[in-house]
């Protein structure tokens, strides 16, 4: 007896997922939403949602791969003609350029993060790896090993800025992200912060 075919397998969007889970997040909260919920919400299976997400926490901080790319990407353009720090604050700022129908979903992401501290420690291992992306760059421009002192600190410094500027821009601005990143990188450049 013939198997009967099932046809083609349904093609997963795992971007449309997670923008349905965070639809439910913001509209319910992060805590009372279940995986099964975004499932049943996306139209899919249980299991085809673990498969891209293992966590809730993974659905916010998806995005970041992409963010990462775009920073190795613009950091292997840059020429020299530059400071150190001019270069690396337009790389962090390409990184952060969201292509337009993910700027909003970005918002919806960076206020959850910055109103749940659990969110904020699951990413900071994400954080972590462009910190050390940066770190990285910056020792090579300055001829130094990349544990020296002066690239963990700038790369720190710069990723302590960006996140907090992104999560101002999520709860207070309307002006693009990488605007605000820009300003922020900008004025941690000049020393010109004021407090």
């Amino acid at each position: 007896m013939a198997r009967e075919s099932r046809g083609r397998p349904v093609e997963i969007d795992p971007q449309r997922i997670a923008a349905i889970a965070m639809e439910l997040f913001v509209a319910n909260g992060f805590d009372a939403v279940t995986m099964d919920e975004i499932a049943v919400a996306a139209g899919t299976s249980r299991r085809s949602v673990f498969r891209y997400f293992p966590s809730k926490n993974h659905l916010v901080w998806d995005g970041m791969n992409e963010a990462t790319l775009r920073l190795h990407a613009a950091l292997e353009q840059l020429g020299e003609s530059e400071s150190v720090a001019e270069s690396v604050r337009h790389a962090y700022v390409a990184s952060v350029t969201f292509p337009p129908d993910l700027v909003e979903v970005t918002r919806q992401r960076l206020q959850l993060i910055g109103s749940h501290s659990a969110l904020m420690s699951f990413g900071l291992e994400r954080l972590e790896i462009i910190q050390q992306t940066l770190a990285a760059y910056i020792a090579e421009r300055d001829g130094l090993e990349t544990n020296a002192l002066e690239p963990q600190v700038f790369s720190q410094l710069i990723v302590a800025a960006s996140i907090g500027a992104l999560i101002w821009w999520a709860n207070s601005s309307d002006e693009q992200p990488q605007t605000v990143v820009d300003r922020a990188l900008l004025m941690l450049e000049q020393g010109s912060f004021r407090i």
